[in-house]
Order: C-alpha cells, then sequence, then structure tokens
C-alpha cells in the first residue's frame, strides 16, 4: 500500500519572482496555466489544491510536516487533509524539520512504526498535484519498482525530463520505468523510496556552509556521500508543477505557444495530447543531445531513434485516445501531429543553437526520406 511524508514550509514571500507568469515556459499535458495565474493562487491555496488532488489514492501511513504563516490558513489546510487524504495512519504536525538532525530523527520515529519498511512518497513542495487520470498506472510502478528487493530503489513521480536527461535515454513506449544503478550525491526530492533509503541519504548528508538550515532532500549548499541507488524514471509524470519548467530546463518554447493553436485545430484534442507526450519526452531528450554533443550524425541517430519510439506510440499506445478514427483519419492524424513535431525540432533546437549548420545539412534529404518512410509503415 502506497504511504506519504508530506513536507512543506511556507512564508508570505513568492517563491519563484512576481514575473514568472510573463516568460514562456513548459507545462505538462492537461494543464492550462492560465487559469491559476488569472486566480492569483498563493502559496497556500497551490498547497491546498495539492493536497486535495490526493483523494484519488489510498494511503496506509500518511504523514504532514507543515509549517505555515498564519493560525487561519492551518484550519484551512486541515479541512483539506480531512476530506481529501484517505489513510489508515494519519499524523498531521505544525512544524517542519530543519536541520539534518531534526530530519533524522522524525525519520527514524516512523520508521520504527513502519516495520516492513514500504515504500513512502517523499513530498518536500507545495506546488505538484497529483495526476488522477493516472492513478492505477502509478500504482502499478511502485508495485513493480519496490518488489521487496530493498536495494535503495527510488522512482521518480515529477520533473520526469530532468530524470531522463539525467540517465541519458528516452522512455520507450508502453513499457514499465525505466531502471539503472547509478551512484549519487544528490537527489531531488520528487522520488519515491523506503524511509530506511531516505534515513541513510539524510545520515550522509554534509553541508559545504556553516548554514546549518535544511529545508529539503536537494537543499542548496548540501551533498550526499556517495551511495548507489536504483533509479526508476517511469514513462509520464504523476505529479506536475504549477510554475512549469522554465526555472529548470529553460529552453526556448515560445515558438511553440504562439504556432501551436492552428494545429491542433484540425484533429482537436488528440494531436494536442500526442504532442504533449513528444515534448514531456522525446524533445527535451533531443535538447540534451544537442547540449552534450556537437557532432551532427550523433543528432540524427538519435533523432530517429526518437521518432520510431515516438510514432509507435502515437500509432499502437494510445487506443482510448485514437479509438474511434478509421486508418485513413488516424494517418492524416500522425501526419499532421508528424508536421508539428517537424516544425517544432526545426524553430526550437535548429535555429536557437549558435554554432549548428543549417537546417538542411544536419537533417539532408535522405534522412527526412527515411523519416517519411517511417510514416509510411
Amino acid at each position: 500500500m502506497i504511504n506519504l511524508y508530506f513536507n512543506t514550509l511556507l512564508t508570505n514571500e513568492a517563491v519563484h519572482g512576481k514575473d514568472l507568469k510573463l516568460v514562456p515556459s513548459f507545462f505538462h499535458s492537461g494543464f492550462n496555466p492560465d487559469n491559476f495565474f488569472q486566480m492569483g493562487l498563493s502559496n497556500v491555496d497551490k498547497l491546498i489544491l495539492s493536497i486535495n488532488s490526493l483523494v484519488e489514492l489510498n494511503f496506509d501511513t500518511a504523514i504532514f510536516n507543515i509549517s505555515v504563516p498564519d493560525k487561519i490558513d492551518e484550519e484551512r489546510i486541515n479541512v483539506a487533509i480531512n476530506n481529501s487524504v484517505k489513510a489508515n495512519n494519519l499524523f498531521v504536525n505544525w512544524s517542519r524539520p530543519s536541520t539534518k538532525n531534526e530530519w533524522i530523527e522524525d525519520i527514524r520515529q516512523y520508521l520504527i512504526n513502519n516495520k516492513k519498511d514500504n515504500p513512502f512518497i517523499i513530498y518536500m513542495n507545495h506546488d505538484h498535484p497529483f495526476r488522477g487520470e493516472y492513478s492505477r498506472e502509478f500504482q502499478d510502478d511502485i508495485a513493480t519498482c519496490f518488489d521487496g528487493s530493498n536495494e535503495n530503489e527510488v522512482l521518480l513521480y515529477s520533473h520526469i525530463p530532468e530524470g531522463l536527461e539525467e540517465i541519458r535515454k528516452i522512455s520507450p513506449s508502453n513499457s514499465s520505468p525505466i531502471r539503472k544503478k547509478v551512484r549519487i550525491s544528490q537527489l531531488d526530492s520528487h522520488y519515491i523510496m523506503r524511509l530506511s533509503t531516505l534515513l541513510k541519504l539524510f545520515e550522509r548528508m554534509v553541508t559545504s556552509t556553516k548554514d546549518t538550515y535544511i529545508g529539503r532532500l536537494d537543499w542548496g549548499g548540501t551533498y550526499i556521500k556517495s551511495i548507489d541507488v536504483n533509479k526508476f524514471i517511469p514513462q509520464k509524470p504523476y505529479f506536475y508543477h504549477l510554475d512549469g519548467y522554465l526555472h529548470v530546463n529553460g529552453f526556448n518554447i515560445e515558438a511553440f505557444l504562439l504556432a501551436n493553436e492552428k494545429f491542433i485545430s484540425a484533429q482537436g484534442e488528440s494531436i494536442k495530447y500526442l504532442f504533449s507526450i513528444w515534448l514531456e519526452h522525446y524533445y527535451i531528450y533531443l535538447s540534451s543531445v544537442m547540449t552534450r554533443s556537437r557532432n551532427p550524425r550523433i543528432f540524427r541517430k538519435e533523432l530517429i531513434n526518437c521518432l520510431e519510439h515516438f510514432l509507435s506510440f502515437a500509432k499502437n499506445s494510445s487506443g482510448e485516445i485514437v479509438s474511434d478514427l478509421d486508418s485513413k483519419k488516424l494517418k492524416s492524424l500522425v501526419f499532421s501531429l508528424f508536421n508539428l513535431i517537424y516544425q517544432n525540432i526545426y524553430i526550437n533546437l535548429l535555429t536557437t543553437k549558435k554554432g549548428w549548420r543549417s537546417f538542411s545539412a544536419l537533417i539532408p534529404f535522405h534522412i527526412r526520406r527515411k523519416i517519411l518512410n517511417l510514416l509510411n509503415k
């Protein structure tokens, strides 16, 4: 059964600055950030939205360590927890650990009562709502990754593009999470793991400054003495970030935002959904390829690889999305989708990376012919 270790400390100050909404950023599929910017959600509003999204899940143990400025906020949050969080064992504390020793002490007290050492969603933010439409897949992935071996397994549940970039692999369509054993000295605070693993990470944490304050697992100015973990990266994000990815990736998505409307109008939500999958996985990966290597041959190889994976997904692995389309309409959808992807590659990658040759040189005719052959299969 799933467990939750939810930690956050809120202040009255903006987290990412007041100009974030004016800058193009990347958001996950199925989420329109404009609604939230127009509503002017406060940090507490975002926290309550995130807590309410957990209503789709059932927990054995749910632990909340929350610190907020006002008592009235505590009352609102408490109502949200009681209404939305279904747990056999519920703990709500109105403070959050803030030093290495406090984290260790807090984790240990709950680990003692969790004798089976089952996995916990380690939640150390306030603005990552759960995507309820993926509830079944989410639970299946947890069961797959935590099969009883207990070898420091960690499963990423949000910010999937960064996870794919870190392990330098694309996610094959319609499959279990990618697994890779890695030695780490730092780990993002968006993972599911056993409390015993989380305890090891905090016990091995070292601060590189005199400041002893530690707000979460990936706190600035800290590192972890090297430890091996089995890292799992799923093929879709189970929690999305309300503020997008600008402050993490910073890539150029402005052209997509401007051109998106005319392309998705022909086939509606199907293209919009499938293109968002492209952005969430393959485009991020290709962007990281260009950052790592300036060899056009490597880029061409990875481009073909990405398109083969993605087109297979678009044609075969999204039954509920395209089930009502006959073969002719399906082919039309895939071609329309490909046109959008082609423009995305051209505008967002090939014209924004200084030092790269022209589009025709980087993707010559025989490569374009190979891509068209993929579409005609």
